[in-house]
């Protein structure tokens, strides 16, 4: 098996999606998005939701769609998600860094081994990156203000 490094964009997105998360809106504070109801002529009220904020149906626990069943999600509240060209990143509000240390467990549980090399800093954030069958992860942690974010960012090989 012939190994792809995961893209430099796509750690950058995952650091700059966790800074980015830093200074958004706080969650108690951001507009909630509700389901639309409408009721049909027979009296019938039905309910739809956003596809796009639905996990993917192939992984029921997925909080992005295209979220590999393979990959763990991490314990938290996710803030902001981005996908593109085969690439997903997730920032997550977690409690403390020390998730950051779990979810590293949590990979190699389910067969993600770091990558040689080991962890790389970039732009004073350390990110470190773990290899499965299927799928390179690569994740940080932010601190700021208060908040920790998770950002994972998902590429499949």
């Amino acid at each position: 098996m012939q190994l792809r490094p995961i893209s430099a964009l796509a750690l950058t997105a995952a650091l700059a999606l966790g800074l980015v998360g830093c200074m958004s809106t706080p969650p108690d504070a951001a507009e909630e998005t509700s389901p639309e109801t409408s009721q049909s002529d027979s009296g019938e009220t039905t309910e739809t939701t956003d596809a796009a904020a639905e996990p993917d149906a192939g992984n029921p626990d997925a909080p992005i769609e295209g979220w590999p069943a393979e990959v763990p999600v991490p314990d938290g509240e996710l803030q902001q998600d981005a996908s593109a060209a085969g690439q997903i990143v997730g920032a997550f509000q977690v409690a403390d860094t020390g998730v950051s240390d779990a979810y590293a467990a949590e990979l190699e549980a389910a067969g993600f081994a770091p990558m040689e090399g080991g962890a790389t800093e970039i732009a004073g954030t350390v990110a470190t990156v773990y290899q499965g069958d299927t799928h390179i992860v690569a994740i940080s942690t932010v601190e700021a203000g208060g908040t920790v974010l998770l950002s994972v960012a998902i590429q499949a090989l």
